[in-house]
């Protein structure tokens, strides 16, 4: 079950402290002429892009680091991503604690 949040990205970036629109083009651009190895869909939206961006506080070599490291753990490592059921009682602990 895939869980879709709103989503707006004006507001996502009004409400940032640090945001460079020129930042923000160039990790586009930047996922767009990745080597196939790196294992980073071409495809990423606007948000994905900017939760790691976000997620970096700004800066634009820790999200490429980031993106890429994120992408090969999910393909190495699928189980820690694959059939994720929060109701499940496996995650429950966890749930639980958050």
């Amino acid at each position: 079950m895939v869980v879709e949040l709103e989503f707006d990205y004006n507001a996502a970036i009004a409400s940032m402290d640090i945001f460079s629109q020129q930042d923000f083009d160039s990790l586009k651009q930047w996922t767009q002429n990745l080597d196939k190895s790196k294992f980073v869909p071409k495809d990423l939206t606007d948000k994905q892009l900017l939760i790691f961006y976000n997620a970096c506080y700004g800066d634009v070599d820790r999200t490429k680091v980031c993106i890429e490291k994120y992408y090969q753990i999910r393909k190495n490592a699928p189980e820690m991503f694959d059939n994720r059921v929060l109701s499940s009682e496996d995650v429950q602990p966890t749930v639980q604690a958050l």
